[in-house]
């Protein structure tokens, strides 16, 4: 039996014990002094239930007051964020475009800078008299008919020659024979047009690397 069943009962036995008295109908068997006890006991039962009732609801409003209070701040803290979030991606930087790809340089701009890096060198006599007369040699076998060299000059690590062709097919025909893997120059080499063509001649400028420097317009002038 449970305490508000017990407490329920000792009402009801009180009352029933409160009727009889009105009535006349007290046992005379059970002494005054006995039914005052038990008239006693079960108020303060009754006083005892009616405090545990206001603390389990006091109890109760408490812990509403509490969760209400952590639901409030809950809510705070998310509109909080929410306002930071659109300014903190504001602050983000965007990323930094891509650099372009280096621009490929025309024939004409690695003819007009190797033209350049050429008259800049100096003259090495040991090296360039062989290198010269080789690329004479070479230059007599390949041109075609109709076409002559008009000149051949080497200094440090690069040779310039030109040759006068009567037209554009000839100039094929000297690309193909001197300007080809099975050429017998050791080094880089490079063949393109002048830009004055002329009355119906062309002009090829050839340019000849030395062995181990190649033809990069990053060569230095004074390399040996």
């Amino acid at each position: 039996m449970s305490r508000r069943e017990k407490i329920a009962l000792f009402a009801i036995t009180l009352l029933a014990l409160v009727g009889a008295v009105k009535v006349g109908r007290w046992p005379a068997a059970s002494p005054v002094s006995e039914d005052a006890k038990r008239i006693d006991l079960a108020e303060r039962e009754i006083k005892e239930l009616r405090n545990e009732l206001k603390a389990q609801r006091a109890i109760t409003q408490l812990a509403n007051a509490a969760n209400a209070a952590h639901a409030a701040s809950l809510q705070a803290a998310a509109a909080q964020v929410a306002q930071a979030a659109p300014t903190a991606t504001q602050a983000v930087p965007e990323p930094a475009p891509a650099p372009a790809p280096p621009k490929e340089a025309s024939t004409e701009e690695v003819r007009d800078s190797l033209s350049a890096r050429f008259v800049q060198e100096n003259y090495d006599s040991n090296w360039g008299v062989a290198a010269r007369d080789k690329i004479q040699a070479l230059l007599a076998a390949a041109i075609p008919t109709g076409a002559r060299v008009l000149s051949v000059e080497c200094k440090t690590s690069l040779c310039r020659a030109e040759v006068s062709e009567p037209d554009i097919d000839a100039h094929k025909q000297l690309v193909r024979k001197a300007f080809t893997s099975e050429t017998p120059w050791a080094g880089s080499t490079m063949v393109t047009l002048a830009d004055d063509a002329g009355s119906g001649h062309v002009t090829s400028v050839a340019f000849f690397g030395r062995e181990g420097k190649g033809l990069s317009t990053d060569e230095s002038a004074e390399n040996p």
